[in-house]
């Protein structure tokens, strides 16, 4: 029995001396880190979607003769409404992300070109003897710009934020009133310029490596402007003139795509 024993301690102590060389010899697998992505750095790319916009116009005579007044209370004379427009809008942006644990703050400037545009028409008539009054009033939204803080919260490589802040824009409009009895009886005005106001919105983007694509949505109110509208024939109407105040706002949707002059991944 003693011999028996002594045989299995003896086997216990050679296994349990030569177990840590063994161990050591097994190759052992540890999980893999999990990537982390951090948005901070400068990045630009291009932009595109759908461009609403919507021109609110108020027209005041100023008419000594009183036939202007007379004109409008039998209905011959529209004045313009509230109309909306759309188009196409499109261009590029660049700007800069810091990241701090799940909270970011950036800002961002972004160009764009579009198409949309407004126009309407409306004639009155009194009578079949009355003369027939057409009023014109066109607005076309060149250019648009905008100059924003973005301030956003991030899970990985989903960013939801919100922005706000400066909006800039190209607009061209006219109006035009025609006396279909008397050419010479007509109004005009026509002007051209940049426009500044604000904007706001939010959007989400997605990010992989070096690339994102974001999908964003801005509201932008591009402020109030004054025309003036002269006769074409200051001897049939003298002194008289039409003041045309206009306000455009308007909204977006737009999808884009970035380049970040980093990479976004990091362990």
């Amino acid at each position: 029995m003693e011999p028996l024993m002594f045989r299995a301690v003896s086997l216990l102590l050679v296994v349990s001396t030569f177990t840590p060389s063994w161990a050591a010899d097994l190759p052992v697998k540890i999980p893999p880190s999990r990537m982390i992505y951090s948005w901070t750095g400068f990045y630009a790319g291009l932009s595109g979607g759908y461009n609403d916009i919507r021109t609110i116009p108020t027209t005041t005579f100023t008419d000594p003769n009183g036939v202007i007044g007379s004109v409008i209370d039998a209905g011959i004379l529209l004045l313009p409404k509230p109309q909306n427009g759309f188009g196409f809008i499109g261009g590029g942006q660049i700007g800069y992300n810091f990241q701090t644990g799940i909270w970011l703050v950036g800002v961002e400037s972004d160009l764009s070109v579009t198409a949309a545009k407004s126009s309407e028409t409306m004639t009155g008539i009194a009578s079949s003897f009355a003369p027939i009054i057409a009023t014109t009033l066109t607005q076309r939204l060149n250019v648009l710009g905008t100059t924003r803080a973005r301030f956003g919260v991030v899970s990985n490589n989903v960013m939801l934020y919100g922005t706000g802040g400066l909006a800039y824009g190209h607009i061209e409009d006219s109006l035009f009133i025609r006396n279909t009895d008397d050419l010479t009886q007509n109004f005009s005005s026509a002007r051209s310029g940049m426009q500044v106001g604000w904007t706001a919105g939010a959007g989400v983007e997605v990010g992989m490596d070096q690339w994102s694509a974001k999908f964003e949505y801005l509201y932008y109110d591009l402020g109030n402007r004054t025309s003036v509208a002269l006769p074409s024939d200051s001897v049939g109407l003298p002194g008289a003139f039409a003041t045309l105040d206009q306000s455009t706002r308007g909204q977006l949707l737009r999808v884009g795509l970035n380049y970040r002059f980093t990479s976004g991944e990091v362990r």
